[in-house]
């Protein structure tokens, strides 16, 4: 029996590495969907938005709205596909369909109807009450009374007069127990955008990772009911990543700079794991 010692050298890939090596191949655009799609479920996350000057670029692409990144994040993904490939017709079409199975008033049917084809491309709808009535020539509560039916269609959220309605809509249909989150989507929209879930807890006098659950449940929603059945007639524009120009006979090529993003860790969160209790603690050393 003979025994021999050899010396090997292995090279071990992990988790990390696999992630870093996915990230170096991103290309910008794709770098900042990712980063945004982290953000949708980590809010620890915080993006620093700055504009550098650029001598060479004509026109640039306007920055979303830091209050309410989450939900332009949202309208951003949903002109890049379709949210159900099985949908070929509009919403108005689908409504249509659902109403023709109703046993309704003709009054009503008629009032449903008109607010059908007046839902804009979200599904919201787009005239006041009080307009339909004199349109119309009907009662108050006649219009109360189809609205109700027309926001219990599907998708959930259509017929809705705002963002805060439709969410209230959606959270009543699928989430009714969840009382939290439906103080939130009615009064504290602004505070959900900005991120400030320290501050909502507060405000509610809940605890913070009932706020956290509350907030992802809104998240998941669908801010759009309506961008489901789009005509597919949206157009997509393409941010590049270099720019080519031509100065005196010469061509030169620049990175595209005109978006920065920078990310940074929350400092609200940060503060809090010194001062809060064991379950948020873990909560946010994992984020």
């Amino acid at each position: 029996m003979k025994v021999q010692l050899n010396q090997a050298i292995k090279q071990t890939i992990s988790q990390k590495m696999i992630q870093s090596a996915h990230v170096l191949q991103l290309s910008t655009a794709e770098l900042r969907h990712y980063l945004e799609d982290l953000a949708l479920e980590n809010p620890l996350m915080e993006f620093i938005q700055q504009t550098t000057p650029n001598a060479y670029v004509k026109e640039s692409v306007s920055e979303p709205d830091e209050q309410n990144y989450v939900y332009d994040r949202q309208e951003q993904a949903d002109s890049r596909e379709v949210w159900d490939s099985g949908q070929t017709g509009t919403l108005s079409d689908a409504l249509m369909f659902q109403l023709g199975g109703m046993v309704l008033g003709p009054d009503i049917r008629r009032i449903l109807i008109y607010m059908i084809y007046n839902l804009d491309a979200n599904g919201y709808l787009s005239v006041s009450k009080e307009n339909i009535r004199l349109v119309l020539d009907c009662k108050e509560d006649a219009v109360s009374d189809a609205l109700a039916i027309l926001q219990d269609m599907e998708p959930y959220g259509v017929g809705a007069r705002n963002l805060s309605e439709c969410l209230c809509i959606q959270l009543q249909r699928l989430y009714p127990e969840e009382q939290t989150a439906a103080k939130i989507a009615e009064n504290e929209l602004v505070l959900l955008g900005k991120n400030q879930l320290p501050v909502l807890a507060r405000k509610l006098h809940r605890p913070l990772n009932e706020i956290l659950h509350a907030c992802e449940i809104i998240r998941s929603l669908n801010p759009r009911p309506g961008a489901g059945y789009s005509d597919g007639n949206c157009v997509s524009y393409i941010v590049p990543e270099l720019l080519v120009f031509q100065e005196n006979g010469r061509f030169h090529v620049t990175l595209n700079e005109t978006q920065p993003l920078s990310v940074q860790i929350n400092s609200s969160y940060l503060q809090m794991l010194h001062d809060c209790d064991a379950e948020t603690a873990a909560y946010l050393e994992q984020k």
